[in-house]
């Protein structure tokens, strides 16, 4: 069964988990157990730094951002500009010729013209009568979370960075009275899982996590 592990950070970049060194001075001395399952999980977080960097390019491809990236400068060592800079260094223009944008706004666009609605089957006839107790708690839930917006941002995040995540869990609804169905987006530049997973149906997961941006005064209350 996998280990949903969330680590906590009070850095400005998602992009560090919290340290086991300040984990054990602010929290307290951890287990064996805690000890291995924090240096697993850095590691994972760590093993995916260059689907991160690759997300970003292709996240700036995309917003027409070609060129900004740093590179090293040949003409001054030790100095970095970007490859916009660079180029035209050399009296040529740095084109930007983006295929990206126009093909993912069509994609959403024919997505948005779908109007099917999300449908529960059973295996078998006696099944029919729960099936449809289900479709009717799925669009429910699905309206309760304005899931069509939401699906939107996830499938450009898929097209674009080859990975949507997605966390549904309940939560009580003062204005309803009710627990509720909660769908949220994660953050990919926040997600990790082990990195071993050689099936693409992730059969081999045992540990996924998010990191998450609070202070350790309020992590610790």
């Amino acid at each position: 069964m996998p280990v949903l592990l969330t680590l906590e950070s009070n850095r400005d970049t998602p992009d560090v988990a919290l340290s086991q060194e300040e984990i054990e001075r602010h929290v307290g001395m951890p287990t064996d157990r805690s000890r291995t399952l924090l240096r697993e999980a850095k590691r994972d977080h760590e093993l995916m730094d260059d689907y991160r960097h690759r997300r970003r390019m292709a996240r700036d491809q995309r917003r027409g951002r070609h060129w900004e990236r740093l590179i090293d400068d040949p003409d001054h060592p030790g100095k970095q500009i970007t490859e916009k800079e660079y180029i035209e260094r050399q009296g040529r223009t740095a084109w930007q010729m983006n295929h990206t944008s126009p093909t993912i706004r069509n994609l959403v666009g024919q997505y948005l013209q779908n109007k099917s609605e999300r449908v529960a089957y059973a295996v078998d006839r006696e099944g029919d009568e729960e099936a449809e107790l289900m479709t009717v708690a799925l669009r429910a839930a699905r309206r309760h979370n304005r899931a069509k917006e939401l699906e939107v941002s996830q499938l450009e995040e898929h097209i674009q960075g080859g990975m949507c995540v997605w966390k549904v869990g309940s939560e009580f609804d003062s204005e309803l009275d009710r627990d509720e169905i909660v769908f949220e987006a994660i953050d990919p530049a926040r997600f990790f899982f082990n990195q071993d997973v050689s099936d693409r149906r992730l059969k081999g997961l045992r540990r996924i996590g998010e990191v998450h941006e609070v202070h350790i005064d309020e992590l610790v209350a």
